[in-house]
């Protein structure tokens, strides 16, 4: 027995390239209906997969280039044989680039624009609660005021007019626009102030 080498190459699935000792040859066709193109020819195969059945019919170049009257002469024949080889080199090439064709990446879709509209938070965060202070609160706004020095008194956690001269103290140092109320939000900004003081 002799050295033997066959690999096939899918391509798709109803093309594949076979490579063997004997040269290429392409395949055409899904598994029981297969035409396979060589340079010796061409081979039909018909059978019922995985039966084991299969119906085969060859045909060389010389056959198929050759007329109905055989030609003796060698050279026509030589000639049919290469036309053969030229006929399968075409196939191949164009069987190629479509398989490279096909494999070649496709750009990606632009992406649609947002509108601007759809951009905005469609739940933006609310605003803190402003509320009276409760007493302990007060105590320690009035605590606050005099660390910043705006003399609130002695923390007590009740309103007084020194509390309000602090509080008026406090808005005008800092170019506050509004009104004298002891809030939450003044509170708030006099706890910002105090930290920024402490950070200097």
């Amino acid at each position: 027995m002799g050295f033997r080498f066959y690999k096939s190459f899918p391509i798709g699935k109803l093309l594949r390239v076979n490579v063997s000792k004997s040269g290429l040859s392409l395949g055409i066709g899904p598994p029981g209906l297969n035409l396979n193109i060589g340079r010796r020819g061409m081979r039909r195969t018909v059978g019922i997969p995985g039966s084991g059945l299969s119906w085969q019919d060859s045909r060389s170049w010389k056959t198929l280039g050759a007329k109905p009257n055989t030609d003796p002469q060698p050279g026509r024949q030589g000639a049919a044989a290469g036309s053969g080889g030229v006929i399968l080199g075409v196939l191949l090439f164009l069987v190629l680039g479509a398989w490279l064709l096909l494999r070649s990446p496709t750009p990606p879709a632009p992406v649609p624009a947002v509108p601007w509209t759809a951009r905005i938070d469609a739940h933006p965060p609310k605003p803190p609660e402003v509320r009276a202070l409760a007493r302990a609160e007060l105590h320690e706004l009035q605590r606050l005021l005099n660390q910043l020095g705006h003399p609130a008194g002695q923390p007590d956690g009740l309103e007084g007019p020194r509390t309000r001269a602090a509080v008026r103290s406090f808005l005008r140092q800092h170019g506050l626009e509004r009104a004298e109320e002891l809030d939450t939000d003044l509170l708030r900004r006099v706890r910002a102030a105090t930290r920024a003081k402490a950070t200097h």
